[in-house]
């Protein structure tokens, strides 16, 4: 029998990609952690949202990307945006507040 073909290794560019989205990712929850101390959790999963939705419209934008949703689709997308951010960055953030944001992480991870 002959062995499996093996995959090949990740080009160094993947691997410098995947390692800067590990420690960005990362460093994240040390802000939240200390801003969960002056901002209730649900508003700050909200702002988190309402922060990173027009930058990555934007990034989209630049690259030449086309937003635009069918109207039938868009109670759709409402409730996914709804329960995928506020109800889980929600009850993340409430987390963070709770444990030690190495803990969140891992957890989230």
């Amino acid at each position: 029998m002959g062995h499996a073909p093996s995959k090949p290794l990740p080009h160094r560019w993947q691997l410098a990609q995947f390692v800067t989205i590990c420690v960005i990712w990362g460093l994240t929850w040390i802000p939240a952690k200390v801003a969960v101390e002056w901002i209730p959790a649900s508003l700050l999963a909200t702002l988190r949202g309402l922060g990173a939705g027009p930058i990555l419209l934007t990034l989209h934008r630049c690259r030449g990307g086309s937003i635009s949703i069918a109207r039938k689709d868009l109670p759709k997308l409402v409730l996914v945006s709804l329960l995928t951010f506020s109800v889980t960055y929600g009850l993340l953030f409430w987390g963070v507040e709770r444990v030690s944001s190495g803990l969140v992480a891992l957890v989230h991870f």
